[in-house]
């Protein structure tokens, strides 16, 4: 469908609707990583500007009067700031001299530079106006002249002579019958209505098609005879056929520059434009909603104004990047023209992409200790020349690659060295790089602080990083909101998937309605797209079976009702919300099938027992198409849970913000299983809970600001499957079943010493990838180290049994004679470590969180295991215990006996039984 016929390419729909979104919302659009700016208002740009004035000065010998500059379309201002900064610092007498006249077409522009508070410390030297740099009229004359990026964006045509004649390449745009646009300024995304939204000027310049056709000059309406003639003229000189963009403008701007400066002054700009014979289809940024075809053809400018009698000095830059050119009323200064070559003449493109490729080769190594990484990392920097040690590029690469090395504190050096060359024009990656290593870091409060200062610069990859962090944070409510945000700048390829994860979202809340309302509206806008990817349809059918499941109905909902209603007095239910899989109380004997870590263990095990005493128990979990009684537990999937019953006894599991949901209940409980949740209770979310359930005294003093009066200090149990199958524990086997990035790299690293020590010594890992391959599927840093724990765990003695069923470990728990676990992970109340004690397995472990508590018998080593001297002394108390089968079989059948007694879980049933009815006396 042809939307506008054959147009000169300044008067194409693509170029309008880009000059309107730049006016509209333009300038922000350009601060990303995406967009080499940055570099043209660094510090280095500003040194190399000044340090070239200062050359001209002393060739004139200019040591009195006032000096005047002008810069022409100031920007943000930032590139004059560092001039006079840097001037004022390196030649205050020279400084004193000059003018700065700081211009831009905008009014409301340069109202907004002259509020600036760091202009105040150079308001002598500053004078701010209003200038057309289409049309300049200069009220004194300047000595210099500068500008970036500028007459790039002037309005243009494609030209191309062919034998003498000149014709322009005129531009016929149409949309293809089966483009589809998303309207995304509003929540949720919506099939484009008439109005067209600025905002959404990235997707329709990316739908335009365009094709061409020569006309004539002679007949062009639309070209005034003035500019045919300097086209004409141009050409003139030109030996060989060629296409190129041609802007009256762009040439108009610079004769009048030339033609105002004071004799030995000279014009400096640095813009993006072609450099050679190249395509008129040469375009930058239609990602952001801006076309520009560029109106700086440096190659022609230089033939036609050297043909006048100019001198003309054009930088020899890597082409497609920015390039600068001088204009010099001063002819044969060849000092002058060496330096300009030596400051702006940098095409090192090759330099960049060999030190790069040698650096991150030098990361990656495996045959390199780290500190030589550095160091040859640093001779290779410092062996750059000077000019590049500050190039944007290298700087952010080198801080990307040391942060996805794990190279964390070289990392944030490099974003410091970004920072201080770039101002605000920083980057998006500068932040995103910070965020991440304080994630790492466990500074969760920097962590944030950088993502949202990369996400303000509306990076889809940034605010989608944000909203990941959010979620590991269980900020499900942040997530949801920033997930909206990015659907705003995401492309429409992208909005199916993002709507479902949002509902996914409202799902881990328990907000069944609001996600049932997003999977209606991923429907709705798959139904009205007329062409989407597999991916996304993918997508739209997962919705529409997931909306199906939750309007199904159940025999087993409470009382059979689907309506609100009031729970019986000797009824609990616990909610769970959604998994990471599905699972039932049968999924500890099938872990192929789904996942039970000791958490899960301890809502089967404590429900089952509660049920002896004669409690009524629903838990609302994700049994998926397996709802039903399990040993007298009735298990319902999350959905059904209605959060307008009054409930009996309600008790949430991990998960602080099902608080949220203000349900009714005689007593409600927050069951957690995590020690990092100080942050989530809130005073408006204690007030509606009666009690926190912990597990451990250390447990407890991870929560410290909330009153003892709130919580009950509980326990994990263990469960016995086979009580006639005795242990026969192998006094050299050991054992591994927590999650492996709870401390098995330093088990794995110190292993050769033990077998040389014990050279029939074996260890056995359970565990599997699973739950970590669902988490960290995105994060290549971590997936990196999972790489290197699977190589680990290659050497002889090692066996990697993987995920296996909790049957089968028990089984395992009684061949092994040594609980192995150098843990650095703060654990609450720890299964694996009880069951170790219940079935025999000598502990030889850290007393990091409720570990001193939890172990009783064994060894504990003190410290934290990540220092050196700590895992010495760890290794050779492990060793000094596999040496001894005496020492360990003096200790087993007390420890074993204590064991059992301790963490029965109808011990733990009694307890919260006595509780709830004890807590429903003193309410009474």
């Amino acid at each position: 469908m042809v939307i506008q016929p054959f147009s000169s390419r300044f008067e194409t729909p693509r170029v309008q609707l880009s000059n309107e979104a730049f006016t509209n919302t333009g300038i922000n659009l350009f601060f990303s990583e995406k967009v080499p700016f940055a570099d043209r208002t660094g510090l280095r740009f500003a040194k190399n500007i000044v340090n070239l004035f200062e050359e001209r000065i002393g060739k004139l010998k200019k040591k009195k009067g006032k000096i005047h500059i002008y810069e022409l379309g100031a920007g943000t201002g930032i590139l004059a700031l560092r001039i006079l900064d840097y001037l004022k610092s390196r030649n205050l007498s020279l400084y004193q001299q000059i003018v700065l006249h700081i211009s831009d077409i905008s009014r409301p522009t340069i109202a907004e530079l002259a509020k600036i508070g760091k202009f105040k410390a150079h308001s002598s030297r500053i004078v701010f106006e209003i200038i057309n740099a289409v049309n300049p009229r200069f009220k004194y004359k300047p000595l210099l002249i500068y500008f970036t990026d500028l007459i790039d964006a002037l309005p243009c045509r494609h030209i191309q002579t062919i034998n003498g004649q000149i014709f322009e390449i005129q531009v016929q745009t149409f949309v293809d019958d089966n483009a589809q646009v998303v309207d995304t300024v509003k929540y949720p995304p919506t099939a484009l209505n008439p109005k067209i939204k600025l905002s959404l000027a990235p997707q329709l310049i990316k739908i335009f098609k365009e094709e061409y056709r020569k006309i004539p000059i002679d007949g062009l309406k639309n070209m005034s005879q003035e500019e045919k003639l300097d086209l004409k003229k141009l050409t003139s000189i030109f030996i060989n056929d060629r296409i190129f963009n041609y802007s009256f403008s762009a040439k108009h701007c610079l004769r009048n520059c030339l033609a105002a400066l004071e004799p030995g002054g000279f014009i400096l700009f640095s813009d993006f434009g072609t450099t050679s014979k190249e395509s008129p289809d040469l375009s930058m940024w239609s990602e952001f909603g801006i076309t520009i075809f560029f109106a700086v053809d440096f190659y022609s400018i230089k033939q036609d104004f050297e043909k006048s009698g100019s001198t003309v000095m054009l930088a020899s830059n890597t082409p497609g990047g920015p390039q600068e050119m001088l204009f010099d009323t001063l002819g044969g200064d060849k000092i002058f023209e060496k330096k300009f070559h030596k400051y702006f003449g940098w095409n090192n493109q090759q330099k960049i992409d060999e030190f790069l490729t040698k650096t991150k080769n030098i990361l990656q190594s495996e045959n390199l200790q780290k500190d030589y990484k550095l160091k040859m990392i640093n001779d290779l920097y410092k062996a750059l020349p000077q000019i590049l040690r500050r190039d944007y590029q290298i700087l952010n690469d080198l801080a990307l690659f040391h942060q996805m090395f794990g190279f964390d504190k070289q990392a944030l050096m490099y974003t410091r060295l970004i920072e201080n060359e770039y101002g605000h024009t920083a980057g998006v990656y500068c932040y995103l790089i910070r965020g991440r290593v304080y994630q790492s870091l466990g500074d969760f409060i920097l962590a944030e602080e950088n993502y949202r200062k990369a996400s303000a610069l509306n990076s889809p990859a940034a605010i989608y990083e944000l909203a990941n962090f959010y979620m590991l944070q269980k900020r499900t409510h942040d997530y949801i909101k920033t997930m909206r945000k990015y659907l705003k700048f995401t492309n429409q390829s992208d909005f199916l998937k993002s709507l479902f994860l949002i509902s996914t979202a409202h799902e881990i809340t328990v907000d069944i309605a609001s996600a049932k309302e997003v999977l209606g509206q991923i429907i709705k806008l798959g139904d009205q797209m007329k062409n989407i990817s597999d991916g996304e349809k993918s997508f739209l059918e997962q919705a529409k079976t997931q909306l199906a499941v939750f309007t199904q109905k159940s025999t087993l909902d409470y009382k059979g009702k689907s309506f609100s209603c009031i729970w019986d007095q000797n009824t609990i239910a616990f909610l769970l919300g959604k998994q990471f899989t599905p699972w039932t109380p049968d999924g500890l004997n099938k872990p192929v099938e789904t996942f039970l870590g000791g958490s899960e263990e301890a809502v089967v095990y404590l429900s089952e027992e509660l049920t002896k005493l004669g409690w009524k128990i629903t838990v609302y979990g994700e049994p998926s198409k397996k709802e039903g009684i399990y040993r007298g537990v009735r298990w319902l999937n999350y959905y059904r849970f209605n959060p307008k019953d009054r409930f009996n006894i309600l008790a949430y599991w991990r998960n602080p913000q099902m608080i949220d949901l203000s349900c009714r209940a005689s007593q409600i409980y927050f069951w957690t299983h995590d020690a990092d949740l100080k942050s989530f209770f809130s005073e408006e979310r204690l007030s509606k809970l009666d009690k926190i359930i912990v597990l451990s005294r250390a447990h407890r003093k991870t929560l410290p600001n909330i009153e003892k009066r709130k919580f009950l200090t509980s326990a994990n149990g263990l469960h016995e499957h086979f009580p006639r199958i005795k242990p026969r524990n192998n006094p050299h086997w050991c054992i591994w079943t927590s999650s492996y990035d709870r401390g098995l790299e330093y088990l794995l690293a110190i292993w050769p010493d033990v077998v040389k020590k014990i050279p029939d010594a074996k260890l056995h890992i359970f565990y599997g990838w699973q739950i970590f391959d669902i988490r960290f599927k995105n994060e290549p840093r971590v997936l990196a180290w999972k790489n290197e724990i699977e190589q680990l765990m290659q050497q002889p003695g090692v066996t990697h049994h993987g995920k296996v069923s909790q049957t089968e470990i028990e089984k395992w728990y009684k061949k092994c004679g040594i609980f192995a676990y150098p843990s650095h992970f703060f654990e609450i109340s720890c299964v694996s470590a009880m069951k170790a004690q219940a079935f025999g397995t000598i502990p030889v472990t850290t007393t990091i969180g409720a570990l001193s508590e939890t172990v009783q018998f064994g060894i504990k080593i003190r410290g934290d295991i990540n220092k050196p001297k700590v895992l010495e002394e760890y290794k050779k108390a492990l060793i000094k215990v596999l040496k001894d089968p005496k020492w360990q079989a003096g200790h087993r059948k007390k420890m074993m006996r204590w064991a059992k007694n301790k963490y029965s879980w109808a011990n733990v049933a009694k307890q919260w039984s006595d509780e709830f009815k004890l807590f429903k006396n003193k309410k009474n």
